[in-house]
C-alpha cells in the first residue's frame, strides 16, 4: 500500500492563493499554485508591484510558497505542477518556476 502525503502550504484562511503539495515515497506533485488575490489590509493583489523582486524575495514576502527544490535545482525536486485554470499570477508563477514539470491543461 502507498502511503500519500498531503501539506497546505497556504490557502485555508483567505480566498486565493492556494497551494496543496501531495507525496509520496517517491513522488512529489503540488496541486493549484497561485498568488494571493488579496493582501493582508484587503486591497487587491497587484503583482506588478512586485515584477522586479528575485524568487527568493517573492518566498519571503510570502507571495510565492516556500517549497524546497520547486525553485532551484536541488537534490530535493517536485515532479509535477497541477494547475486547475490559468490566470496572469499562475504565468507568473510558471516563469519562476525552475525544477518542476507543469501539468496543466493550460500550457
Amino acid at each position: 500500500m502507498v502511503k500519500m502525503n498531503f501539506k497546505i502550504h497556504r490557502g485555508t484562511q483567505e480566498i486565493g492563493g492556494s497551494c496543496v503539495e501531495v507525496w509520496t515515497d517517491t513522488t512529489r506533485i503540488v496541486v493549484d499554485i497561485g498568488m494571493p488575490l488579496v493582501v493582508s489590509d484587503g486591497q487587491g493583489f497587484d503583482f506588478k508591484q512586485y515584477k522586479n523582486l528575485t524568487t527568493k524575495e517573492l518566498v519571503e514576502q510570502k507571495i510565492l510558497p516556500d517549497i524546497d527544490g520547486l525553485y532551484e535545482n536541488t537534490s530535493s525536486k517536485v515532479d509535477g505542477i497541477l494547475c486547475w485554470r490559468a490566470f496572469v499570477t499562475r504565468a507568473e508563477v510558471k516563469a519562476r518556476v525552475t525544477n518542476a514539470r507543469q501539468l496543466t491543461p493550460n500550457s
